[in-house]
């Protein structure tokens, strides 16, 4: 690049000119590096797009599976509690409904020693073996052995079935 400086004498006049030249060879190539890292970075942006979308709707099929499993959830729950307290999941009143203790419950709670029945407590709040003897500060082993007689006193064949007949039969944990 060429450019041409007037020297202006007292009238204002040109007397002398003086040419600077300048290498703008780098200048172009900085100006193209430019360019071409400009280009670079909007084809990442571009991609980094298209990832964040796919990523979108990835989550989106996620959570609209996470919904429809939470409604079988939902459903498979009123069956339970359905079967457990022996009312029709159908029937608008149903939900009102509560299980009432009845003189059935009260004789198996009566054949039941005192810390069974702290034992029952816990297995219905859905405690495993271990915090069963941690709560109530005995063995594991001895947990296991009420647990193995509430089943037996109950004539049921093992926990889940025990606690299921609890509370058809009305116990309020």
């Amino acid at each position: 690049m060429t450019t041409i400086v007037p020297f202006l004498d007292a009238q204002g006049k040109p007397f002398q000119y003086i040419t600077i030249r300048t290498d703008i060879t780098s200048h172009k190539k900085a100006e193209a590096d430019l360019q071409q890292l400009n280009e670079e970075l909007e084809e990442r942006v571009a991609e980094r797009t298209r990832q964040l979308e796919a990523s979108n709707q990835e989550l989106m099929a996620t959570i609209a599976r996470q919904t429809r499993q939470h409604s079988q959830f939902k459903e498979h729950l009123i069956q339970l509690q359905a079967l457990v307290f022996d009312t029709d999941p159908n029937r608008p009143d149903s939900s009102d409904s509560s299980p009432q203790p009845n003189t059935g419950l009260n004789t198996l709670l009566d054949d039941l020693t005192t810390r069974e029945q702290e034992v029952v407590q816990l297995l219905v709040a859905g405690q495993t073996n271990k915090e069963i003897a941690e709560s109530l500060t005995i063995s594991i082993h001895t947990a296991k052995a009420h647990i193995s007689s509430i089943i037996h006193k109950l004539d049921v064949t093992d926990r889940s079935q025990a606690v299921i007949k609890l509370l058809r039969l009305g116990y309020q944990p």
